[in-house]
């Protein structure tokens, strides 16, 4: 994964959801494999079977719904009640 996330960086790549990432994987496998190789090292079919095995029982099990766009948006904390005061909202990230 580290492999895959290091080569999206270094190429302006975004991996906004599970798709993206298994689209880049099946890329590093097949048309991308010796571009990949030369910088990063061998990525092995079969490490990246097991990968998308993970990654298909994510999307099975609805995580994808943690992944992609619209990313967090403040503004969804600035709320008030009916008297007009205001919510707080404690954040830990």
């Amino acid at each position: 994964m580290t492999v895959i996330f290091k080569y999206c960086d270094d190429n302006g790549l975004l991996l906004l959801n599970l798709n993206d990432i298994k689209k880049v994987f099946q890329y590093a496998i097949n048309e991308g494999k010796d571009e990949i190789e030369k910088e990063y090292g061998i990525i092995s079919s079969s490490t990246v079977g097991t990968i998308m095995r993970k990654l298909i029982e994510l999307e099975c099990q609805q995580a994808d719904m943690f992944f992609g766009e619209p990313s967090f948006d403040p503004i969804d904390l600035l709320k008030i009640d009916d008297e007009g005061k205001g919510y707080i909202n404690i954040l830990r990230l």
